[in-house]
């Protein structure tokens, strides 16, 4: 029965031209344009303690997704119809009793074990093309996965249900900030809820956003917004398994 998880999730995504409406306030908007490309970096490291028969047993994962982005058009409507490609995924487990096991896509050649068993399920997802359309204020629809970036996630019963190309595509479309209409000044903040069905439940994430304002990042002008995620699992009735987050 799982008994405690500590979440964490770190998305870092400095990539969107913004218009100012004033010096105190922005009406925050993605500016495409044809032919623009994205570098996306998504980072996410959990951490859980699971309790089996009353021994507790701590496990971490790290996960660093590497992505771009390309504007293929803009539409009437200031959408832009984007190709999205995994460049490479990096990845680090600590597993009870199994030690740590890493694996990079961009340094592939594990041998055996978990390690080559995880560069098999991960491989086939890299640079495989995916389709999306994003709305100027950051709605992402019309998502389309080739089915063949889960060929290695299929190969393994319990990963193939674990994820597939129908709930990534949920995930996508629910992971980019719908920003607001309006002009918003730093300070502000704005809400947004998401529900998605997992193996173990559905899972009900309540995010608020912050903006914060003009900020430099790699050089750049950019405008900061933190984010602060409340996660819940609603389990199925009568399943066997609970999930209780104390801490994230």
């Amino acid at each position: 029965m799982f008994r405690r998880v500590l979440l964490t999730v770190y998305i870092v995504s400095l990539l969107a031209s913004f218009s100012a409406a004033q010096s105190k306030s922005a009406t925050l908007a993605w500016k495409f344009t044809k032919g623009e490309k994205y570098a996306v970096t998504m980072n996410q490291d959990i951490k859980q303690s699971v309790k089996i028969h009353e021994m507790p047993l701590e496990t971490s994962n790290s996960t660093t997704t590497y992505m771009t982005w390309t504007v293929d058009q803009v539409l009437e409507d200031g959408s832009a119809d984007m190709t999205c490609v995994i460049d490479r995924m990096e990845m680090a487990v600590d597993i009870p009793n199994q030690g740590k096991v890493e694996i990079d896509t961009d340094k592939p050649g594990a041998d055996e074990g978990l390690a080559k068993q995880f560069e098999e399920m991960f491989a086939p997802m890299v640079n495989k093309t995916m389709k999306q359309v994003m709305s100027s204020q950051g709605k992402i629809s019309k998502v389309e996965i080739p089915d063949e970036m889960f060929e290695g996630m299929n190969a393994n019963p319990m990963m193939a249900k674990m994820m597939n190309a129908k709930q990534m595509g949920e995930m996508i479309k629910k992971s980019s900030p719908v920003f607001p209409a309006n002009a918003i000044s730093a300070g502000e903040s704005w809400d947004q809820e998401s529900i998605t069905e997992t193996p173990v439940g559905n899972m009900h994430m309540e995010s608020k956003y912050i903006y914060r304002g003009p900020a430099k990042a790699d050089g750049k002008d950019v405008h900061q917004i933190d984010v602060v995620a409340n996660l819940e699992f609603e389990a199925p009735e009568g399943s066997p398994i609970s999930i209780k987050i104390d801490e994230q």
